[in-house]
């Protein structure tokens, strides 16, 4: 994890306050990231969103309460030995249920049923009306397994279920590492163009004011004969060149410093644009090693290509569900029970206890298969084509890995030896604008050479900006390729 300094937390708390203008580490980027970029922010929803599946699927393993109740009213009338007769029956059934199922394929059910009948008859005979009241409470309690046989071979739909949203959580976990590396990369990346672009405008400013002191100094030659009126109008001109450079210096430093802030998650209000990049950011950066070493090093700790490997291993894992799913259904049921018939509620429920109820027991074989197999047939050719297409796009990324390393490679390589190139340049337009400047002190008061070798040293100077650049692009590109972001920006040299 990347180290948190206490006071780093000042930048999430300054975005909106005149603390802005303190000089903006990378250290202080890199955490402001981690806290407030969109892409990270959303693959740590993901990241939550699919642990919360798992926990969903699991809850296909709850007990399920349930109950009922429910009550009807009849009226019949008929005739007995000629005699009519009429009848009201009220009858109730109140039942509680509770059922739940296990990985291991057993489900089971525990019901309890309380069920009323009174009826009430009336018969007229030889016109004498009579009525008659009848009672009945049935209590009753059953006990019910189910077991899959062949739960050890097959797993459960429930079972699958979960462990499927497991391997979506693991799939999410190396989604939000790969967008960690990316993300850190890309704030590094930016902070660097950042303080690049300070740089040129302190270059820019530089040159500004030679050119302002040039004009002053040719003037006064020009006031006392000793230059040509055309000297002077040359400076002038490349005072206005060098100022035009300034400012597009300025718009790229305020561009960079707001897609810094962008990225980083922060508000590009008008006191974010009064943010300096604080100092001391350079890599350590180790040499170069072998290539190979740099391919196993990419193929180990990359994170896109371990997550393509685990959709390789997810879909293997399918299409040996597809295959059980062609075994038959075989399961045993069993269950136990006890009833009662009483007068009334308490005394049934009482006998569900004693001698007096009724003791129930069943059990049962049950078979099915299906006929014709092909829906089972379709999903085994379709899970076998998946395992086909997840294999293909596996090759295609590690092939596609081993040319993005070869070239990050590469481009570190070359990075380091233009920036050298760029270093010795600088150093040679430096002598050679001093002696310039030596000649034009001695009395030659031509500016078009001293003025073009200034050129030649602000542009060798602004040549040494963007190599040191390239150099710490290339370099965190293969730290990304290889999955080591962290550590090489953990590695560096204050």
């Amino acid at each position: 994890m990347l180290t948190r300094p206490i006071f780093l937390s000042l930048v999430l708390l300054g975005w909106s306050v005149p603390a802005l203008a303190h000089p903006l580490t990378l250290d202080e980027a890199l955490v402001a990231a981690v806290d407030g970029n969109a892409d990270l922010r959303d693959a740590e929803l993901a990241l939550e969103q699919s642990l919360q599946r798992v926990g969903g699927a699991q809850g296909s393993y709850d007990p399920l309460l349930s109950a009922a109740h429910d009550q009807s009213h009849q009226e019949s009338e008929s005739f007995l030995g000629g005699s009519p007769l009429s009848s009201t029956t009220f009858s109730g059934t109140s039942s509680v249920g509770l059922t739940g199922a296990l990985a291991s394929g057993t489900s089971w059910s525990l019901t309890s049923r309380l069920a009323s009948q009174s009826s009430v008859v009336v018969t007229d005979l030889s016109g004498t009306s009579q009525e008659s009241t009848i009672d009945n409470w049935q209590a009753s309690v059953i006990f019910g397994v189910q077991q899959d046989l062949l739960a050890l071979l097959r797993p459960s739909a429930a079972a699958i279920a979960v462990r499927q949203a497991r391997e979506q959580s693991d799939v999410a976990t190396l989604a939000a590492l790969e967008t960690r590396q990316t993300v850190l990369a890309q704030v590094a990346v930016s902070w660097w163009s950042w303080e690049s672009a300070w740089a040129q405008l302190s270059v820019a400013e530089r040159a500004v004011a030679e050119a302002e002191e040039t004009v002053r100094v040719t003037a006064l030659w020009v006031e006392a004969g000793e230059s040509e009126r055309v000297e002077l109008s040359r400076v002038q001109t490349e005072l206005l060149a060098v100022r035009q450079a300034l400012s597009r210096s300025r718009a790229e430093a305020a561009r960079t410093g707001d897609a810094l802030l962008v990225l980083v998650g922060a508000p590009t209000t008008s006191d974010a644009a009064e943010l300096t990049p604080g100092g001391g950011s350079d890599l350590n950066l180790p040499a170069l090693g072998d290539l190979d070493a740099h391919l196993a090093r990419a193929r180990e700790g990359s994170p896109t290509l371990a997550r393509q490997r685990l959709a390789v291993e997810n879909a293997d894992r399918s299409v040996h569900d597809q295959r059980l799913s062609a075994l038959p259904s075989l399961g045993v049921s069993g269950q136990v029970g006890m009833s009662s018939l009483e007068a009334d509620a308490p005394t049934a429920l009482q006998s569900l206890g004693g001698q007096s109820g009724f003791p129930s027991w069943a059990v049962g074989v049950s078979l099915s298969t299906p006929l014709g197999g092909r829906a089972a047939a379709a999903s085994r050719s379709s899970a076998n084509l998946t395992v086909e297409r997840e294999a293909l796009a596996l090759d295609t990324l590690e092939r596609r890995l081993d040319a993005d390393v070869r070239d990050a490679a590469r481009q570190t390589e070359t990075a380091s030896e233009q920036l050298e190139l760029a270093r010795a340049r600088l150093k040679v337009a430096e002598e050679t604008e001093a002696g310039e400047a030596a000649r034009l002190s001695a009395g030659l008061r031509r500016t078009d050479q001293l003025l073009t070798a200034r050129t030649a040293r602000q542009d060798a100077e602004s040549d040494v900006l963007l190599a040191e650049l390239a150099q710490r692009q290339a370099a965190i590109e293969l730290a990304r390729l290889e999955g080591g972001v962290e550590q090489v920006l953990l590695a560096r040299t204050p």
